[in-house]
């Protein structure tokens, strides 16, 4: 008998992981905190396959490549592609499901690009959306999504919007990224300290990732609630 959680999730970071908690309380779902970009993600999913999961999801957030995505947006990726031009299906079953229970929260199906470093200003981002035809941009689900797809298991990407397509982030932002997916606060203060004309965007930076965590949270919620293993 195979006692291993039936959905192995990979989130790049704590804060996101935490946006989990509902979910995870029923006990039917392994997490790992992965930290940030593909390569800790692709690592993290194959942990979960060894473990004996029998469906992978990318959890966590997104900047957005579209005009019309803004902060909070719940996402559920049809598509995810990587710079090399491989593009990964979600799987059609899982997708159906989830945007029946996440219904309320009005997900919108997008096709996103995994980066493996974080996009900062907008002219990147529109230079990529038109490159690749991607609504929104991670650094870790085409990574998750590989390693789903070679383990033959049912893949599906949950993203909220964080930065809007016109808003760029700051440098100093950059300092409280971790290699682990702590947070580093103290990171972000030496930065602001070097590049005080940061604040003000770090602020608003910060405004918006508590809206994506918070829609996070209330998907988790729905989840929580509802028997998602097949």
């Amino acid at each position: 008998m195979n006692h291993a959680p039936p959905i192995g999730v990979v989130a790049a970071l704590s804060a996101e992981a935490r946006s989990c908690a509902t979910w995870r309380e029923l006990g039917n779902l392994e997490l790992i905190i992965a930290g940030p970009g593909p390569l800790r993600a692709a690592a993290a999913a194959r942990r979960l396959v060894a473990a004996g999961v029998r469906e992978l999801v990318s959890w966590g957030t997104s900047g957005a490549l579209s005009e019309h995505l803004k902060p909070g947006q719940l996402l559920l990726l049809k598509e995810t592609c990587d710079t090399n031009g491989q593009r990964y299906p979600a799987d059609a079953q899982l997708l159906q499901l989830f945007s029946h229970r996440l219904a309320t929260l009005s997900p919108l199906p997008v096709v996103a690009l995994t980066l493996a470093t974080p996009v900062l200003h907008q002219h990147e981002k529109r230079a990529l959306a038109q490159r690749h035809h991607c609504a929104a941009v991670d650094m870790e689900s085409a990574a998750v999504a590989q390693v789903a797809c070679a383990a033959q298991l049912p893949f599906l990407a949950v993203r909220s919007i964080v930065d809007p397509l016109d808003f760029d982030i700051p440098t100093a932002a950059m300092a409280g990224m971790s290699e682990d997916g702590e947070p580093q606060p103290i990171g972000v203060m030496k930065a602001l300290m070097a590049r005080p004309r940061d604040l003000f965007a770090v602020i608003r930076l910060g405004l918006h990732y508590r809206t994506a965590l918070a829609t996070l949270a209330r998907a988790a919620g729905l989840l929580g609630r509802s028997e998602i293993a097949r």
